[in-house]
């Protein structure tokens, strides 16, 4: 029962939980929640990422998904295998350029963070732009993104410089839902008072 009670607290620090939780979403939403198995070293790793804006600038927040396969660089069409990881961030006030860039920067960081992988990574998101601004393909020349471009270039290298080959892919939006809904959820989230439902 004790440790009960603390999980209630820590799930809902106003002591109250959301209106909008039926009996049985409460109890899911207590039912601590079974740990994402992270990726063998010799699968490979796909990302999705994305953000967004509600009001660009406005409320913002990002997310990424991570899947693992044993197949390099797995085509988008192809169902996914379980998701191996999540995460995402509450921005503050931003656009919706800065919160793609912010997912971009991290998937590529919780890709950084591990040992190498020895099969791959590709990262993927929805916004062309960004896409193709890391490459290299566009001019970044927004002032208020140039530093999130130039920051995701050198994540880039570095992991290239593991050994790693990296792959960023632009797909349609329709291919990364989860990590839109990651995104989302954190809104929401933000916008009842809570905390982020992401954070470890």
């Amino acid at each position: 029962m004790p440790a009960l009670r603390s999980l209630y607290a820590s799930r809902f620090p106003s002591g109250l939980p959301p209106s909008h939780l039926t009996r049985r979403g409460l109890l899911h939403f207590l039912s601590p929640a079974a740990p994402a198995a992270a990726p063998a070293a010799g699968e490979h790793r796909t990302y999705y990422f994305d953000g967004g804006s509600r009001g660009n600038p406005g409320p913002a927040a990002c997310g990424w998904a991570l899947y693992a396969s044993a197949k390099p660089f797995p085509p988008p069409e192809v169902p996914a295998a379980a998701e191996a990881g999540s995460g995402g961030s509450w921005l503050g006030v931003a656009t919706n350029n800065e919160a793609e860039y912010r997912g971009f920067l991290a998937a590529l960081k919780h890709a950084l963070a591990g040992p190498a992988p020895e099969a791959g990574v590709v990262i993927r998101g929805d916004s062309e732009l960004l896409v193709r601004q890391v490459a290299g393909r566009y001019k970044c020349s927004a002032a208020n993104l140039r530093p999130l471009c130039e920051e995701a270039k050198r994540g880039l290298e570095e992991l290239r410089g593991r050994g790693v080959e990296v792959r960023v892919e632009h797909v349609r939006r329709e291919f990364n839902k989860r990590a839109d809904e990651v995104a989302n959820d954190i809104m929401d989230a933000e916008e009842r008072g809570e905390g982020n439902p992401y954070d470890p």
